[in-house]
């Protein structure tokens, strides 16, 4: 049999395209039917309908070009007369001759008699004349300049309107708005203490003699503040009218009343906080000290036993958003366990011990911040973890240790770590310590009158801080302190207790001691005392706020919480 050869033919990639769409490069083109229009009224848009172009090959073939592929370039509608136009299809083009008709007057079709004062002219119809070569066509109102018309002003105004030097004049009268309706109130009409105006969904109406209502947009003058709770009358205005609409204003917690948690819970809960959305808390029963449970709750009220460890919880902390669990073995020796929800363990099963903070008996506080975690323990050892999940520890060596002999304490305010501590729970803070990389320098002594500082939360543009022996007060930078006078010293909870604990929300502090005691202030320096705690004289542990309320635990399994408003 013979074998026939076949061949394929590969066309470039543009002459395939070519080959498909017909575009064949044109010696020139050419106007095979003009436009339906060659004669424009002024101001006027050149208008291509009917219009065909062709194109000429080499061979003198004429091929139909897209119109949409055709550009008009030269034609000025604002100038009369006889104006040549190029018509270009890619890099050829031709031409074609085309008149503009200059307008030979203007009149007011329609306008409105009434118009709202502040508001532009709306409704105006207006009609070109360009005598009989052109037909008469209705001007576009943006096109149009208007003169005499003064939107401030009420009353009877007559106004011009020009286009292209052509004018008509028609009367408006300017009404004012008579009233301001307030149709809807805004969504939110009940505020907690603190929280700014919300006037999302507040809908509003004007009203003008003649011309009926109307939607307004309303805006926030007077009558709102959230400092005190109670009826406000809102005032708000348009068009130089008012209206009012009536918010209440309620205290987001009652620190003052509080409610046990009924419920089983360990006997010695070491300290409660609050993070994702929920308060975690964590002791250990006198009948096996070293097995410590863990529980949560999202509400402070209903809890749930989550996790079991093996040894004795002294401590909780939430340290950026990390929960840090932290005690000591049956050996004496420190530990710290984290868990990234509160609630599971985390997945890398093994405690932190002497490799960092040797002769140290517990860890007494952490703190995050520039992108690491700082804990400080007893015996003047402190250590950091900067790793993405504060797993590795490191030890900080501190050029003071001989300083460091007490309880410390350590806080991150968003520029400086600061430590405090203290030779023993009633005797004076030796200073502050300022880490800066792995570096601590000496600062000054930070007491409150003559106390140390043993714990601080920050809130409303100040820290407080905590201390033995009824000591509490207040600072803009965490290192000058201003000790609060007006705590209740006349109390005798007070005067015998130290405060072990404080947490603040819903523009309140909140500060707790271990004679059962708690009080609450706005400023942080007058301070009101809870005579009714629930606790009695059942040492408190720890306050956390969340939820709308503040939770705080004690010795014997207790928890009680803050009265939430309705």
């Amino acid at each position: 049999m013979e074998k026939k050869n076949s061949f394929v033919l590969v066309l470039p990639a543009m002459a395939l395209v070519c080959a498909l769409a017909g575009c064949a490069s044109f010696e020139s083109i050419k106007i095979t039917n003009p436009p339906s229009r060659t004669v424009y009224g002024q101001g006027e848009k050149f208008d291509q309908s009917g219009m065909e172009v062709g194109g000429v090959t080499k061979k003198g073939e004429v091929k139909p070009v897209t119109n949409s592929r055709i550009q008009i370039n030269g034609y000025d509608r604002n100038k009369p007369g006889i104006q040549t136009v190029a018509v270009v299809y890619k890099k050829v083009q031709t031409v074609l001759e085309v008149e503009v008709v200059p307008v030979l007057s203007i009149s007011i079709v329609k306008s409105p008699s009434l118009v709202k004062q502040y508001e532009d002219i709306t409704g105006l119809s207006v009609r070109a004349d360009y005598g009989d070569r052109v037909p008469a066509a209705t001007v576009a109102a943006a096109a149009l300049a208007l003169s005499g018309y003064d939107k401030n002003a009420t009353g009877k105004q007559t106004v011009t309107a020009d286009y292209y030097g052509k004018t008509a004049g028609f009367d408006v009268t300017v009404v004012e708005m008579s009233r301001l309706l307030i149709t809807e109130p805004p969504a939110k009409v009940i505020y907690l203490t603190g929280e700014e105006l919300n006037l999302e969904g507040l809908n509003a109406a004007g009203s003008w003699a003649g011309i009926g209502d109307a939607p307004v947009t309303p805006k926030y003058v007077s009558g709102f503040e959230s400092t005190t709770k109670g009826q406000k009358t809102v005032v708000v205005e348009a068009n130089g009218k008012q209206a009012s609409f009536t918010v209440t204003v309620k205290e987001p917690v009652d620190p003052a009343v509080w409610t046990p948690v009924t419920g089983g819970f360990v006997k010695n809960i070491a300290g409660v906080v609050y993070g994702g959305g929920k308060f975690v808390a964590a002791g250990y029963n006198d009948d096996d000290p070293n097995e410590s449970i863990v529980e949560y709750s999202t509400d402070g009220v209903n809890w749930i036993k989550s996790s079991v460890y093996d040894f004795k919880i002294t401590s909780i902390f939430l340290a950026g958003d990390t929960f840090f669990f932290t005690g000591f073995t049956p050996e004496g020796k420190p530990v710290i366990r984290r868990s990234a929800d509160g609630i599971a363990k985390d997945a890398k099963q093994y405690a932190y011990y002497n490799d960092f903070a040797e002769g140290a008996s517990r860890c007494t506080g952490i703190a995050y911040g520039d992108g690491k975690w700082v804990a400080v323990f007893n015996g003047g050892k402190a250590a950091y973890a900067s790793d993405s999940l504060g797993r590795e520890w490191n030890a900080i060596s501190v050029s003071n240790a001989d300083t460091w002999q007490g309880k410390t304490s350590i806080f991150f305010d968003s520029k400086k770590f600061i430590a405090f501590e203290a030779s023993g729970s009633y005797r004076a803070s030796k200073g502050t310590f300022i880490y800066s990389t792995a570096n601590w320098d000496k600062g000054e002594g930070a007491t409150l009158n003559g106390r140390p500082i043993t714990g601080m939360v920050f809130g409303g543009g100040k820290w407080i801080g905590i201390g033995p022996n009824n000591a509490i007060g207040w600072s803009t930078d965490g290192i000058t302190w201003t000790t609060a006078d007006n705590i209740g010293n006349n109390d005798d909870k007070l005067r015998r207790g130290n405060f072990t604990g404080a947490a603040y929300g819903a523009d309140r502090f909140v500060a707790v001691n271990d004679q059962g005691r708690i009080i609450y202030s706005r400023d942080g320096f007058n301070w009101t005392v809870v005579f009714s705690s629930t606790f009695g004289s059942t040492g408190i542990r720890s306050v956390a706020y969340g939820d709308g309320k503040f939770v705080a635990v004690g010795d014997n399994g207790r928890i009680a919480y803050s009265r939430v408003v309705e």
